[in-house]
């Protein structure tokens, strides 16, 4: 009676670290926002539906971004449903007292809108493997 106990926790243990594996997802693509490329910045797909794993981001560079194959094992990013959030900052051309000390600093702004980062309903499925996912924001 012992040996099936202990075969059938090794069958359910076997099981269970296929499962928590899951399949890894990897993704790249462009990032616009009023047709124009988001010249730096950074995007980050949060696992959602029920979807394992921890989720991963990407930085943006000339409007476009990437996560490879080794990433994305990595960081656990796997095949399932993912809400997205981009967030972006630029300077605004005027100067502003430095709070972390003395003299003046570039002020900056965030200006990708927040239904797109904070308040974000974006939302992509990833499949196993290889996935493409533009993001084309409007103002």
């Amino acid at each position: 009676m012992a040996y099936g106990k202990i075969g059938i926790l090794l069958i359910a243990s076997a099981w269970m670290a296929g499962c928590s594996e899951g399949e890894t997802a990897w993704v790249s693509g462009k990032v616009t926002l009023a047709g124009k490329a988001v010249p730096t910045g950074a995007l980050r797909f949060f696992p959602t539906g029920g979807t394992p794993g921890s989720g991963c981001g990407a930085e943006i560079v000339d409007g476009h971004y990437e996560i490879t194959p080794e990433v994305a094992k990595k960081k656990e990013m796997l095949a399932g449903n993912y809400r997205v959030s981009v967030v972006a900052i630029r300077t605004t051309g005027k100067k502003i007292r430095n709070p972390d000390g003395p003299g003046m600093v570039s002020q900056t702004q965030m200006y990708i809108p927040p239904r797109y980062n904070r308040l974000t309903q974006l939302v992509t499925e990833l499949k196993p493997g290889e996935n493409n996912y533009d993001l084309t924001m409007a103002p």
